[in-house]
Order: C-alpha cells, then structure tokens, then sequence
C-alpha cells in the first residue's frame, strides 16, 4: 500500500486535523517539503502523548483526528503472496472472460467475410434477373405489338362485317316493303 512505512505500520491521516498546513502556505519549503513538516508535527503530538500514557487512554476513548498507527499483522511475504494470489485470479478471470470474446470477433469477420460474398452473389444474381427480365420484357413486348395489330385487323374486319350485315338488313328490307307494295298492289287490282 502507499500509507505503508518499512517498520510495519499503517499511517491513515484524516481530514480534519487542525494541524495540517495549507498547501500556499511555503514556509516549510525546507529540505523535505511540507509533507515531511506535516509528518513532524504529527510525530510530536504522539511522542506528547507517549509521556502521558493515562491521557493517551483517555484521548482513544473519544474520537479525535490525526494520524492513528497500526501495527500489521501479517509479514510481507504473506501480503506479495496474497496480492500474487489475487492478481492470478484477476487474470484468471479476465482470461475465461476475454477468450469467448476473442472467439465471437474471430466468428464475427467469418460472418462478415461469408455476408460479404452471400452479397457478391445475390448482386451478380440481380443483375442476371434484371437483364432476363428486360429481354423478356422486349420479347413480350414485340409478341404484344404484333398481337395488337392482328386485334386491330380483326376489329376492322368485325367492323366491316357489321356493316355489310347492315347493308343487308337494309337491302332486305328495301325488297320487303317492295313485295308488300306489289302485293298491295295485285290485291287492290283485283
């Protein structure tokens, strides 16, 4: 840890001590800076309380601020061994979390690489149906011209049957009023 010293104990230094200097205060711009002023002043307060051990109780009894010393309970060995132990965990679990991603992206660019040709050949089969259909297109249309012609010659033949039909009608008609006019005729003649 960074609070840590070399003889086993653990600074934790808490925000509302009074005796902390500000940080435009450069008056303790010594050889050490002043962190190591701060640190000083702090080590005086415990040594003050060191030579009074009945206030020192008293003062642990209420809350107070400042820098409060443990001593660690495990060696440093065990401190690197477990900080070993819990980094090969962390990568433990970023490997087995990472591995199946790396899997997915290797799946991905097969998927995108396979999209890519499925689209090559639905777009050269597009283009084979478009140009099917525009030749299909003009062959209807050219059967569909000369099928029109041939519906307009058969309308002007039907056209022109209609009107001999006519013709006839009124030709027939023509000879029936002149049979009914010569019948007529005889009938009053006789």
């Amino acid at each position: 840890d960074d609070d840590e010293d070399e003889d086993g104990t653990v600074i934790v230094d808490d925000a509302k001590t009074s005796s902390r200097p500000s940080r435009r205060d450069h008056s303790h711009d010594g050889p050490g800076g002043g962190l190591v002023e701060h640190l000083k002043a702090q080590n005086a307060q415990f040594s003050q309380i060191d030579t009074h051990p009945n206030e020192s109780v008293e003062a642990s009894m209420r809350p107070r601020g400042g820098i409060i010393l443990k001593k660690k309970t495990k060696s440093r060995s065990d401190d690197v061994k477990n900080e070993l132990d819990t980094l090969r965990k962390n990568i433990q679990i970023t490997c087995q979390s990472t591995n199946p991603l790396g899997k997915i992206m290797d799946y991905i660019q097969e998927d995108l690489d396979s999209m890519a040709r499925e689209l090559l050949k639905w777009n050269r089969e597009r283009k084979v149906q478009a140009q099917r259909l525009a030749d299909e297109s003009s062959i209807t249309q050219h059967e569909l011209n000369s099928l029109t012609h041939q519906l307009q010659e058969l309308d002007d033949q039907i056209a022109d049957k209609r009107e001999r039909i006519l013709a006839s009608k009124a030709a027939l008609l023509q000879h029936d009023d002149t049979l009914n006019n010569l019948v007529q005729s005889v009938i009053s003649s006789g």
